[in-house]
């Protein structure tokens, strides 16, 4: 809170002060923070991240998606994090095309990343695109070979495929 106190009207300082409530799960208070800190710039990045994950982790999907889509359109390169999170959300309000696309956007640019693979994989089974999530989850597998519960999840959706 230090930071805080030395320049209140600064966004880093208020983003900064805003963490540190969240910490130590002043929920209110980090809000009201990151709040001030988009009056004074709507479009700072680490406030809107900072604000977009609590929203995300009190079930306020759509406001964490208001608060990523402009954070995402700030910058020219993908926001990993941002398109992640913001695809965690759609996801949870089961709007799973939008979902796939953020997710897709992350497998383009970190394509080794097979947590962003896993991630699809839930998108497809619940758009029941079996052998899709199939794909993924051999493609897991290339980069992490022993992954236990994408080889179990392989199997099933096989199995269940064959089943069909």
């Amino acid at each position: 809170a230090k930071a805080f106190k030395l320049s209140p009207e600064s966004t880093k300082s208020l983003t900064n002060h805003a963490r540190t409530l969240y910490g130590e799960k002043k929920t209110k208070p980090a809000l009201e923070a990151l709040g001030k800190a988009l009056a004074i710039d709507p479009r700072d990045r680490p406030a809107l991240r900072l604000r977009g994950y609590i929203y995300l982790q009190q079930g306020e999907y759509k406001k964490a998606i208001a608060d990523y889509d402009v954070a995402i359109n700030t910058i020219a390169a993908v926001d990993i994090e941002g398109r992640t999170r913001r695809g965690f959300a759609y996801r949870s309000l089961k709007q799973y095309d939008k979902a796939l696309a953020d997710f897709d956007k992350v497998i383009e640019a970190e394509p080794k990343d097979a947590e962003a693979y896993r991630r699809r994989v839930y998108i497809y089974r619940a758009m029941k695109q079996n052998d899709k999530a199939i794909a993924d989850l051999q493609t897991i597998l290339k980069l992490k070979p022993k992954d236990q519960d994408a080889q179990e999840q392989l199997k099933a959706l096989q199995k269940k495929t064959k089943g069909t």
